[in-house]
């Protein structure tokens, strides 16, 4: 996925996410990936950039585990 520049956050829809059975996980090494995390919903996730105040443009590959 990728963030442009001062986007601090973005949800990413995918069919059969649940947030009770769903993990996702950046797989992206790098200085910049630790700044960011991903959360489930039902349905997709949200990616977050932690620093509130905008991110530099990064692209980073994450992966989906289910557990249901």
């Amino acid at each position: 996925m990728t963030f442009a520049a001062g986007e601090t956050v973005k949800d990413v829809y995918f069919s059969g996410i649940t947030q009770d059975g769903s993990f996702i996980t950046i797989v992206t090494t790098g200085v910049t990936v630790n700044e960011y995390y991903c959360r489930a919903f039902n349905g997709g996730f949200t990616a977050f950039y932690l620093p509130i105040t905008g991110s530099p443009a990064f692209t980073f590959t994450v992966e989906v585990y289910n557990f249901q």
